[in-house]
């Protein structure tokens, strides 16, 4: 096996169970790392109220649910071997319910049975639909982004109905945030905010050629957070959506982050380059922009009824042994960065 970088949610989990974070379920992206089985290529990290992770291995291919405190972890392993359709999940995150839903943009989403392990999906093969980042609205409905098509997918999983709306761009992350999903819009570099009762859009175009919001998150005061992979020269970007303002912080050079979290007065990114760390806005300069904004009202481009297929993933449970390692600091960062080198693992 080749030599990877250790993963990253150690680190993740100090931020997120600290107090005063938002209750937002914040995606992580920690890129292919290697954590209890060879192999492994973990992408998102998600988190329910409770505080329990959810990663979703698209190698392996495999959803891991661990407690962060005890390090009992219960692995679901889909079967490679089922040539109808092989699960490669990403964004795995649990519903209201407890159900753990999760996209596949080759061509899928589904949920996972936590107690039985048994698996519901939607293949979307020959649609040309790529489900990429998920997110539930306060109906209980399923939405769906996909990063290289202009259309938002709703599904409903009480009727089996999906319904198209055309935002204009493509994202793979989206989070939900007080009854509003919101996108991060790579192919036309904007923020994107959906309502789904009226199917309004709202957006914000960022400065720059070249910004590519991924991962989302809000702070305590109800800002939002994005990953800015601006090759070679990543930052990270808040917006006060109320006064259109955006103010943008520049990371460390060759940084290319991913995912954003919060934490205590401070917001913590994943770097794609492997290193993570966190931002102190009180102390860092940073860059005061007001957007350009739009508005619009969709309709749904088209709604059919799919139908679902069965698989029942291996589940096995055990526990990560915890150890004291020691992250290097990366000297020569930008004022009010604090980043870190994880150890090496093989």
């Amino acid at each position: 096996m080749r030599l990877s970088r250790v993963i990253l949610w150690v680190a993740i989990v100090a931020a997120l169970a600290s107090g005063g974070i938002s209750p937002v379920a914040a995606d992580m992206g920690v890129g292919e790392k290697t954590v209890g089985a060879a192999g492994s290529a973990l992408w998102e990290l998600n988190r329910d109220p409770a505080g329990t992770l959810y990663l979703s291995d698209y190698a392996l291919p495999a959803v891991l649910v661990v407690n962060p405190v005890t390090g009992a972890y219960t692995r679901y392993t889909f079967d490679i071997r089922d040539k109808t359709y092989v699960i490669l999940p990403s964004d795995a995150q649990p519903d209201a319910t407890g159900q753990i839903w999760w996209s596949d943009y080759y061509a899928a989403f589904g949920r996972t049975n936590p107690t039985t392990g048994s698996t519901t999906y939607w293949d979307l093969t020959g649609t040309f639909l790529a489900p990429a980042g998920l997110a539930f609205d306060p109906a209980d409905r399923v939405w769906l982004t996909q990063e290289f098509n202009p259309q938002l997918l709703r599904f409903v999983p009480s009727t089996g109905q999906l319904c198209r709306f055309n935002v204009g761009g493509g994202g793979r992350y989206m989070i939900a945030y007080r009854g509003m999903l919101w996108i991060g819009d790579v192919q036309a570099r904007r923020i994107l905010r959906f309502d789904p009762e009226t199917n309004t859009l709202r957006w914000w175009t960022l400065p720059g050629i070249s910004a590519a919001p991924r991962g989302l998150t809000f702070d305590a005061d109800g800002r939002l957070w994005w990953a800015d992979g601006v090759p070679g020269a990543g930052r990270l970007g808040r917006l006060t959506p109320e006064s259109n303002e955006a103010t943008t912080y520049a990371l460390p050079a060759g940084t290319d982050p991913v995912m954003v979290a919060p934490g205590v007065e401070v917001i913590w990114y994943t770097d794609k380059a492997g290193t993570a760390g966190f931002l102190d806005p009180a102390r860092a300069p940073g860059t005061l922009a007001t957007l350009g904004t739009g508005t619009t009202t969709l309709s749904p481009l088209s709604c059919a009824t799919i139908a679902s297929r069965t698989q029942s993933p291996a589940r096995t449970t055990g526990t990560f042994t915890f150890t004291t390692v020691n992250w290097a600091t990366v000297a020569g960062t930008p004022a009010g960065i604090t980043a870190f080198l994880p150890p090496t693992t093989t």
